[in-house]
């Protein structure tokens, strides 16, 4: 019982809440403002220096991991939400996901008072027996359950980007940092002791705020080849879409066009979309390629895998990735 409360909490944050708009959306990658200085690593925790705002029960900050490799997937998300220094107005947790082919593990770690720690220096956040930290270069995911255990080392390629926040409405905002904007990860799961090795692709962000929970409306998407990434964040419609390299995350403002719907386990989600410049310099589509279902196969959330493809600044592109879309209800 517990896991399935955890579950449906999680899952209030993140369900769209259905279609109910037509048309062309543009997104200015311009409109955002420094909510306060922060010391140290953008992938640190950062809910210390927030706690005092009048509207800290709306805090939220998690950690996002993912692998691609085939077949297979693999997603982590170490999360906090709520007043942290009160245990009963906040939750704490962490969801891990290994896919493989049409199967699915989930396993969900919270429960009230659980054990954490947030280092604020530096990247290392622990809850109960999972860990997430920066070792020698490398970022270590470390997740154990009874009956799943997951240990994947990632390198980053790409440059970071982002952590400046953003204002949404009124006391409202939000920050997302990609410090993995594309990698490398090995990969070690182990099923009811069952091991599993893969290497794969890898992306991670870090995203926190103050924000009224089921209000958020944002599309995002990571794609990622050889030696860059294509990379769209809007939120609120601010935002934009970032190509990233070894040297360079630049920004572009794009309008979102939604072509096809496709209804899953009573989920509506795009099955192609187009991003494109108002110059056409940047035209593409991301086309859904793979559902991927979070929990019992006819009842789970969906989480999708897309492959964008078209052209950018005259280049051919070709590419996998995971994409979201959420659609809410509006900020009041």
């Amino acid at each position: 019982m517990k896991k399935i409360l955890v579950t449906l909490l999680f899952l209030s944050f993140s369900v769209s809440a259905g279609y109910n708009y037509s048309g062309n959306f543009h997104y200015d990658a311009s409109s955002s403002f420094l909510h306060a200085s922060v010391n140290g690593d953008n992938d640190a925790a950062h809910f210390l220096y927030y706690q005092n705002d009048s509207h800290i029960d709306n805090w939220y900050e998690w950690w996002y991991f993912n692998v691609k490799s085939g077949n297979r997937a693999l997603l982590l998300y170490f999360f906090t939400f709520g007043n942290l220094n009160n245990p009963i107005r906040s939750i704490v947790g962490v969801v891990a996901a290994f896919f493989n082919g049409n199967k699915s593990v989930v396993s969900i770690t919270s429960h009230p008072f659980i054990n954490y720690t947030l280092n604020y220096e530096e990247f290392d956040i622990k809850i109960a027996r999972n860990r997430a930290y920066k070792f020698d270069n490398n970022y270590i995911v470390e997740y154990k359950a009874a009956n799943l255990e997951i240990k994947a080392t990632m390198k980053s390629n790409g440059k970071p980007f982002g952590g400046t926040p953003t204002n949404l409405k009124n006391w409202q905002w939000m920050a997302w940092y990609v410090a993995i904007p594309y990698g490398n990860a090995s990969v070690v799961v182990k099923i009811n002791g069952k091991e599993h090795r893969f290497y794969g692709k890898a992306y991670h962000d870090h995203n926190w705020g103050i924000a009224k929970p089921m209000q958020l409306k944002w599309d995002w998407g990571e794609f990622s080849c050889s030696n860059f990434s294509i990379i769209y964040g809007i939120a609120n419609g601010i935002g934009g879409l970032y190509f990233v390299n070894e040297s360079v995350a630049k920004q572009y403002n794009i309008s979102i066009s939604y072509e096809k719907w496709i209804f899953i386990n009573g989920f509506i989600k795009p099955s192609l979309l187009h991003l494109f410049s108002e110059d056409k310099k940047i035209d593409l589509y991301v086309n859904l390629k793979k559902v991927y279902v979070m929990g019992i196969k006819n009842f789970g959330k969906p989480y999708l895998l897309g492959k964008m493809h078209g052209k950018f600044y005259g280049e051919t592109i070709n590419a996998i990735g995971f994409y979201e879309h959420h659609r809410n209800f509006c900020l009041n």
